[in-house]
């Protein structure tokens, strides 16, 4: 085109591209927790996005990844107690989510399988590094009775050392030689 004095003009243009604008966070909760997720209480792991726009006109999406950590625990005995004795073991079994975890008895004991337990009422809290916890409970009890009768053969002859005790709820042939 020409303009007034009936020169040749140019006309420049400048075109900007404004970016789009992507922000990100992500929420961790423990399993039965949950998190405000733009004005949303929500509990399932996922990838929420919400599009809006920016200050420059433009679009922008902001995502929040909300992760649960999960963790279980289950303890179970693995040994009756004896009368009085202290002879119980309980062993606690977890799932964390390949997270490593510390645990706590409610004698203190802080391994997975707890022995030495009299007959009783225990708890066990497992927690992960991430600072969730489960507890599980286990009831240790006593072992029944073992009422031995023992059936005995006294010796042939004094001297002789062929005398017998036998246990009847031993195996047939467990016969065992009277000590001296």
């Amino acid at each position: 085109p020409n303009n007034s004095n009936g020169c040749d003009s140019t006309n420049q243009v400048i075109l900007t591209v404004n970016q789009i604008v992507v922000t990100a966070e992500t929420i961790s909760i423990c399993g039965g927790d949950s998190a405000l997720v733009f004005g949303v209480f929500e509990r399932d792991p996922d990838v929420y996005s919400r599009i809006s726009t920016s200050s420059n006109g433009c679009d922008s999406t902001h995502q929040i990844t909300l992760e649960v950590s999960d963790i279980s625990a289950t303890a179970v005995q693995v040994r009756p107690g004896c009368g009085g004795a202290a002879a119980g073991a309980s062993q606690v079994f977890f799932e964390s989510n390949g997270q490593p975890v510390s645990v706590r008895w409610s004698d203190n004991t802080a391994t997975a399988l707890n022995e030495n337990l009299a007959s009783g009422d225990y708890t066990v809290t497992v927690t992960s590094a991430d600072g969730c916890s489960a507890t599980a409970e286990v009831t240790i009890s006593n072992a029944p009775p073992t009422n031995i009768a023992p059936a005995t053969e006294p010796e042939s002859c004094p001297g002789e050392n062929d005398g017998t005790i036998t246990i009847p709820t031993a195996p047939p042939g467990s016969t065992y030689p009277p000590h001296h």
